[in-house]
């Protein structure tokens, strides 16, 4: 990954970026919230526009014609005591009041655009130290920023918190304060039960890839017993296993099953409409499902079986059956980016991304 994170430059950015939220919107996704940390060029130093990257992934968005939420990360180390090397330098600042003024940029210069919000990305409790989550949180949160973090995505990632901080990532999150109702805890694995009442009291948000976590082993989040806390579950990609959302959220009633051994886990069909919209909105700093962003679904596809007029609970029933391919539609804001299936731009986008492909792996 490092290597390949070395060649990109912001063009490669925009093309790769562009194609992935294409492939998103072929399947039904009309806002995204994009976990940014490539601010730098590859020796570490600043591009003349130092929000260029950044930059590159809305416009890449917008020219999709989805709606992004640019979650500008801030990572400062390799881990407790290591100094970040190799690619990492190129996700940190020279300093936190930097990070805050780009970041605070980035919201200047987008702000009359209706289809992009900015928020902040701890990376996580490794490449933060407690005294910066302390600094960017309440900045973020007077600003009115979702926070995003990944969280107890790995054993080793709670043995190194516990080795320095004395205490696991969700307690020293609680003791910070960071836990609310505008935090979502990205994966969110590893935890005790107290951690996990801990952040269904504070309202806040789980973000569960289950194809990531499974593609890289990671083991499978409490999801029911953290719906039954309080907290809010929604999903996302953190990878390049796939990017089904319908698979995604499907996948976590699937996996709470077989933990559980039990049919009706975590979550039933009209539980997940609402973690696919209402509740992935909020949590990338959307109060509500904009006006005029309409996913239509091919009832007649061969994957699915229900019938509206005679089937009064019609649309739990094809939250089990729908996938990508049944995706018609889509418009965002009234405007029809995806017809029958495809995007408009498709095959211009694809074309182009093979070529920025072609050329980032020559270089590496």
């Amino acid at each position: 990954m490092y290597r390949f994170v070395q060649a990109l430059d912001p063009d490669a950015i925009f093309s790769l970026g562009r194609y992935a939220f294409c492939e998103l919107a072929t399947c039904g996704v009309t806002a995204v919230g994009e976990f940014h940390y490539i601010h730098r060029d590859p020796s570490g130093k600043p591009y003349a526009d130092p929000n260029a990257c950044a930059d590159a992934l809305i416009e890449a968005a917008l020219e999709v014609g989805i709606r992004i939420t640019l979650l500008r990360a801030f990572y400062e180390r390799g881990g407790p005591g290591q100094l970040p090397e190799g690619a990492q330098l190129r996700f940190c600042d020279a300093s936190l009041e930097e990070g805050m003024r780009l970041t605070e940029a980035l919201v200047e210069r987008w702000k009359h655009e209706d289809r992009v919000r900015i928020g902040v990305a701890l990376h996580s409790v490794r490449a933060l130290t407690a005294r910066s989550i302390r600094e960017i949180v309440p900045w973020a949160r007077q600003l009115g920023l979702p926070i995003h973090m990944h969280v107890a995505e790995q054993p080793k990632e709670v043995a190194l918190c516990l080795s320095e901080h004395g205490r696991r990532p969700v307690e020293l999150l609680e003791e910070m304060g960071v836990l609310g109702p505008d935090f979502t805890a990205i994966h969110a694995i590893y935890l005790e039960p107290h951690e996990i009442q801990m952040l269904g009291r504070a309202r806040s948000y789980v973000c569960i890839c289950r194809s990531t976590e499974r593609d890289l082993a990671d083991g499978a989040p409490w999801v029911s017993e953290l719906l039954k806390a309080g907290a809010r579950v929604v999903v996302g990609v953190d990878g390049y296993a796939a990017s089904d959302p319908f698979e995604e959220v499907r996948a976590i009633e699937w996996d709470e099953r077989t933990r559980r051994l039990v049919r009706g886990a975590a979550l039933d069909g009209m539980s997940m409409w609402q973690v696919l919209t209402t509740e992935g909105h909020a949590s990338i700093g959307w109060s509500k499902v904009p006006q005029g962003d309409e996913v239509e679904i091919n009832l007649n596809d061969p994957g699915i079986d229900v019938d509206p007029q005679r089937d009064p609970q019609w649309e739990g029933v094809l939250a089990w059956q729908v996938n990508c391919r049944a995706v018609r539609q889509v418009r965002v804001g009234g405007r029809l980016i995806v017809q029958d299936g495809k995007h408009c731009c498709y095959d211009n986008f694809r074309s182009a991304y093979q070529r920025t492909l072609q050329r980032v792996w020559e270089s590496m």
